[in-house]
């Protein structure tokens, strides 16, 4: 099994499930599991039969299954290999600037407002994981360490009914949190995706935007709750998912999505291509040039959409000053036949 995989250099080193690892199992033989979609039911070795309710017909042959647990039940999810529906590519070319006031700004002039999931539900997050906290310590105490000190290394804690719902009850907020952005990205990228033949976005480093400006003890850091306040609120966005749906939603409709690189994309006046830091204040560009006024981020939407063009012509440098790299299209390697249903 794992092992033999290891020694044919197949995989890596060979894990076994730890004390906390989430709880689940995936069977990717089809001898393995056996689906009744008419009784709503699906049996898994050594488990049995299990009921689930489908929250979509099954379509194809079924050719691996997944049990996992989450926060409020147990998911199975199904994947299944059928043949593709062909789906009509949309006419149009946008350029899209992604931020934290507005999460998308299209060269059209539309602004989408963010949806700030984390945001939104913080204080409520807070209130329950005070509650673990105080429960944890309680429970410290009650092992005998001083209050306030670590864990020993190789402690393991018996948790208290209490603190297990605490647990619980942060965790289904997690779960709120992650679900409603999922499906706010998923039904944007889906629309952009069905208007569009080509979308162009910035190649942003979401991890190096978002690292803390903490500094260290020598060189402490400048602004640290301001940047980790920015810092919360990007990762809130959701931009890498969001590029990711649209890269395979374009691809299902023989789209095209265009990363480019995003330097100077918001202090370049797009009508006369003059580039200074003092052309955006805020959400307002006014160029210093030739007087063009424009929403900042709908201003960057369009360089964005320039430049993009400029790519796929084979000049992807030709908006940007100095030794960069090029931007790229993102086109994966289609999988035929194959679909998904859970």
């Amino acid at each position: 099994g794992a092992f033999q995989r290891f020694f044919r250099k197949e995989g890596g080193y060979p894990k076994f499930k730890r004390r906390g690892d989430p709880i689940g199992l995936r069977e990717t033989d089809v001898k393995c599991f056996s689906v009744d979609a008419a009784n709503g039911r699906i049996r898994f070795p050594k488990v049995g039969w299990l009921r689930y309710r489908a929250s979509r017909p099954i379509e194809g042959r079924a050719i691996t299954a997944t049990l996992r647990a989450e926060a409020d039940g147990w998911y199975v999810s199904i994947a299944c290999a059928f043949e593709p529906k062909a789906l009509e590519r949309g006419p149009k070319a946008c350029g899209i600037d992604r931020g934290v006031a507005n999460f998308a700004a299209f060269d059209t002039g539309q602004r989408i407002a963010p949806l700030d999931a984390h945001k939104r539900a913080v204080q409520c997050l807070r209130r329950y994981q005070r509650a673990v906290a105080r429960k944890l310590e309680a429970a410290k105490v009650a092992a005998g360490i001083p209050k306030g000190k670590p864990f020993p290394k190789g402690f393991r804690l018996q948790p208290s009914n209490r603190l297990r719902k605490a647990q619980a009850r942060v965790a289904k907020i997690h779960q709120g949190i992650a679900r409603q952005r999922a499906d706010f990205l998923h039904k944007l990228s889906t629309q952009i995706a069905r208007e569009h033949a080509l979308v162009c976005l910035e190649d942003l480093r979401v991890r190096s935007m978002s690292a803390s400006a903490a500094g260290s003890q020598e060189a402490p850091g400048k602004r640290v709750r301001q940047k980790a306040g920015l810092n919360r609120s990007i990762l809130d966005q959701g931009w890498t998912m969001f590029k990711d749906q649209l890269a395979y939603k374009l691809e299902w409709r023989d789209g095209v999505l265009v990363l480019v690189h995003p330097a100077y994309t918001s202090q370049r006046c797009h009508a006369c291509a003059h580039t200074h830091a003092d052309n955006r204040k805020g959400e307002v560009f006014r160029c210093r040039s030739c007087g063009h006024t424009d929403h900042a981020d709908v201003n960057a939407a369009k360089n964005i959409l320039a430049a993009g063009h400029a790519v796929l012509a084979g000049d992807g440098q030709a908006l940007v000053e100095g030794e960069v790299q090029s931007g790229r299209p993102v086109k994966r390697e289609p999988t035929e036949g194959v679909g998904h249903a859970a």
